[in-house]
């Protein structure tokens, strides 16, 4: 199977365009948000939820207070592991100097879609489609403008699993481990990824195509390694400053206080619940969390234990809440405008249609991802070259990203597109690489001319 060239100088150029493109509205965009911020009332800005802020990003400026404070056991938290608090201290923890470098490092995010998109396709077109998609996200404008992890994430998320398709395709052990260090740097930034290495090994695997993993074994052991080493580092620091041997209480914490409360509404209404029945269910939840007297250990330990009755004596009702909480996090746009530009509704008002489209598309391609896993077999049909058979098994490669994350999103409901937004990469290069399988497959089966 021939290898993409990635020295080609149109696919260069496109990645050059395309990094402007994504680079100009994330700059305009923040230079906005920061001229609103600068322009609101003193009591204005005391709020959590306005201009660039959001409920949790108090908490992450803290740390990297502590952190250039050198007061690195200050800085060990059971709730927000280190790599963000970390990013915000290298720049200060100034919100006006870390909205601008999280514009440009969002800009890079683009760039990386086309060459996910270009190597799984060959086609510098689709490529440059792609790369565009990303560039004029909604979420992707949005989320670079909050002070929150999701964007460092998205940005290590990407770089990563670009390394891991390159290592597939070019057999490069050095990539698979330079994928394990961005996926480790990753799983510091935020505890979803906490349980991705091996779904990251099944990915590779898929991106080989041809079925091996054709790198050295060492190779492999770093790969885990990379990964595993900075959450067992992190547990093992809050062990001794906690008490508690654990990365984050984030998962059974959210678990608990939004899953567990969802379901805990339904049980109560004996139907669909309304959204102030939910809130009021939260409420409760989050409060009796924080007047709980009990130990960091013992508080996790609670909260899986009062998440598990709830699975073994309420299934049904959890069930549901699982869904609909993932069914939720996956068809919805950006709906953050309003609030990053709380002096510019105009603005917002104007924006708010390309936020319809973007929630309208993503519902329909998650049903053409999970089509996609039931018509595995008729794509394979279509497709019987062994450079047909890599490209799809690159485009599932891509739906099981996309799936882990879609699993991940089923615990919490608040998040909206946030939580998805690293693998909005998915969304974007599979139903160009399936378009373009079909079409092709469809050619060859068609008869020669006599």
């Amino acid at each position: 199977m021939k290898h993409p060239n990635l020295s080609d100088r149109r696919l260069l150029a496109a990645v050059a365009i395309i990094f402007v493109v994504a680079a100009l509205p994330r700059l305009l965009f923040v230079r906005e948000v920061i001229a609103d911020w600068k322009r609101l009332e003193p009591e204005l800005r005391q709020s959590d939820s306005i201009a660039f802020l959001d409920p949790d990003s108090g908490s992450y400026m803290r740390l990297a207070k502590r952190i250039l404070d050198a007061n690195p056991l200050g800085a060990v938290s059971l709730r927000r592991p280190p790599g963000y608090p970390f990013f915000l201290a290298l720049l200060g923890a100034q919100p006006e100097r870390v909205l601008w470098a999280q514009a440009l490092l969002g800009a890079f995010i683009a760039p990386c879609v086309l060459i996910l998109a270009y190597v799984i396709t060959r086609s510098v077109f689709l490529g440059l489609a792609a790369g565009l998609l990303s560039a004029l996200s909604p979420t992707g404008i949005g989320v670079a403008a909050l002070i929150m992890s999701d964007l460092l994430l998205a940005a290590l998320f990407a770089l990563g699993l670009l390394a891991l398709l390159l290592a597939a395709r070019a057999h490069g052990s050095w990539l698979l481990v330079v994928a394990g260090a961005f996926f480790g740097l990753a799983t510091l930034t935020k505890p979803i990824l906490l349980f991705w290495s091996p779904v990251a090994l099944l990915v590779f695997w898929l991106f080989c195509g041809s079925g091996r993993l054709r790198v050295r074994p060492a190779a492999i052991a770093l790969f885990f390694g990379l990964q595993l080493a900075p959450p067992l580092t992190w547990s093992a620091a809050n062990y001794v400053v906690h008490g508690a041997f654990s990365y984050s209480d984030a998962g059974a914490l959210t678990a608990r206080t939004y899953w567990g409360a969802r379901a805990e509404a339904w049980i109560e209404a004996g139907e669909p619940p309304s959204a102030g029945q939910i809130r009021k269910k939260v409420q409760q939840a989050w409060q009796r969390a924080g007047s709980s007297k009990l130990s960091e250990t013992e508080k996790i330990r609670q909260y899986r234990e009062e998440t598990r009755n709830l699975i073994r004596e309420h299934p049904s009702e959890m069930a549901r809440a699982f869904f609909v909480n993932a069914d939720e996090q996956t068809r919805r746009g950006w709906n953050l405008f309003k609030r990053q530009l709380p002096l510019k509704p105009e603005v917002a008002q104007r924006l708010a249609p390309l936020v319809r489209l973007e929630g309208k598309a993503r519902e329909y391609v998650r049903w053409l991802l999970v089509l996609l896993i039931l018509g595995l077999p008729l794509l394979w049909a279509l497709g019987t070259s062994a450079r047909s058979s890599a490209d799809l098994m690159g485009v599932l490669a891509l739906t099981v990203a996309w799936l882990y994350f879609v699993v991940a999103s089923g615990i919490t409901f608040w998040t909206g597109p946030r939580i998805l937004y690293p693998v909005q990469l998915a969304e974007i290069v599979v139903p160009l690489a399936a378009l373009r399988l079909a079409i092709s497959g469809i050619r060859r089966r068609r008869p020669a001319p006599r």
